[in-house]
C-alpha cells in the first residue's frame, strides 16, 4: 500500500477498515528530504547550508573524502538545524572534492542532488601584529595574535616554545595563546595551520623582571663591642633575594628570614659608627641613619 503525498510532508492518521470496524490509528512521520548545498567550494571554516524539507530530526553529518581516502563526522555541536536547512562550518580537511551524508533516524536522507563540497588548497596563515606585544620572562599572559587564516591554527610558539595551553582560535583574523616563560629579549611569533606555518620576526618581547631594591629601616640593637661584633637583625623590605651583607666594607654572614628580616652576625671592627649595606639582585640598599651600626670599646 502507498501513502498519499501529504503524508511525506507532515503527520497524518492511518486507519484500516475491515469487517466494518476501523483499526488502532497509526501515525506516520514526514520524511526528510535534501534539495541542495551551499556554497559548493571554499575552505575549512566555510559555513555550509544543506536545504530541504522536514530537516529537523537530522542527526548526524558525514563527510567523505574524495581524492583524500577516509571521511569524519562533522561535529554535532557545530550543526544550525531549523526545519528547512543544516548549517555547519566545514571541517578542517586537505584540498579535495567531499561529499557529505546526512542522517536522521539512523537512516541516510536522501537528496535530489550530490552533496559535494570542493576543498580548495588552503592559504597561508598571516600574522599582522600581537596584543600585547611583550609580557615577562615568568609568561603565563594571554596574547591576541592578529592575521589571517587562522581557522584551523593547532599551534602558536614564542622563541620556540609553544603556547603553555592550546591556543583558542577566535575567528579566522585572531587567536589567542598564552606566552610561556623565555630568557629576556624579542622572540620570533609562529602560527601553525594544516597548510603550514608561519613566523614573524621578533614579534614579542619578553622583558626582565623588575626586582626592587632592598631598603633597611633598622638595625637592632643599634651597636656591639668593637672586636667583636654580635648577632644583629635587620629591618626592612625586598630583602628575599638578597646576595651580600657589608657592615662598613666588611661580609658578615647572614640568613634572609623573610622579605622583611634578615639575621647577621656582625665582623669585629674598631670602634666607630659603620653602614650598613644590603645588597640585591638589582642593587644595594641606599645609605641613611637608619643604616648604621656603632661598635663601641668593651665595658665603655
Amino acid at each position: 500500500m502507498s501513502l498519499p503525498t501529504l503524508v511525506r510532508r507532515g503527520v497524518a492518521t492511518l486507519a484500516v477498515a475491515a469487517a466494518g470496524a476501523l483499526s488502532s490509528a497509526a501515525t506516520a512521520s514526514a520524511i526528510p528530504v535534501i534539495t541542495g548545498i551551499s556554497p559548493t567550494s571554499g575552505g575549512a571554516g566555510t559555513v555550509i547550508t544543506i536545504s530541504g524539507s522536514d530537516l529537523g530530526s537530522v542527526q548526524q553529518v558525514q563527510l567523505q573524502g574524495g581524492n583524500v581516502q577516509g571521511g569524519m563526522v562533522v561535529p554535532s555541536a557545530t550543526y544550525a538545524i531549523t526545519p528547512t536547512s543544516v548549517k555547519f562550518p566545514a571541517p578542517t580537511w586537505a584540498q579535495d572534492t567531499v561529499t557529505f551524508r546526512v542522517f536522521s533516524g539512523g537512516s541516510l536522507v536522501p537528496s535530489t542532488t550530490p552533496l559535494q563540497f570542493s576543498y580548495g588548497a588552503l592559504p597561508s596563515p598571516v600574522i599582522t601584529s600581537l596584543s600585547p606585544a611583550s609580557g615577562p620572562t615568568t609568561g603565563g599572559g594571554a596574547v591576541y595574535v592578529t592575521g589571517k587564516n587562522f581557522s584551523a591554527a593547532s599551534s602558536v610558539t614564542f622563541g620556540g616554545l609553544p603556547s603553555t595551553s592550546a591556543p583558542q582560535v577566535v575567528n579566522d583574523t585572531t587567536v589567542i595563546a598564552f606566552a610561556p616563560a623565555h630568557a629576556a629579549g624579542a622572540v620570533d611569533v609562529a602560527v601553525t595551520t594544516p597548510s603550514g606555518t608561519t613566523t614573524k620576526a621578533g614579534a614579542y618581547t619578553y622583558l626582565p623582571t623588575t626586582v626592587p631594591l632592598p631598603t633597611i629601616s633598622r638595625v637592632s640593637p643599634q651597636s656591639v663591642w668593637s672586636g667583636f661584633g654580635g648577632l644583629i637583625t635587620i629591618t626592612g623590605t625586598n630583602f628575599t633575594d638578597a646576595k651580600s651583607v657589608t657592615i662598613g666594607g666588611r661580609s658578615a654572614g647572614f640568613v634572609a628570614a623573610s622579605s622583611l628580616t634578615i639575621y647577621a652576625f656582625a665582623p669585629g671592627l674598631p670602634t666607630g659608627t659603620y653602614p650598613v649595606v644590603v645588597t640585591g639582585a638589582n642593587g644595594a640598599s641606599a645609605a641613611s641613619g637608619n643604616a648604621v651600626l656603632q661598635y663601641k670599646p668593651p665595658f665603655s
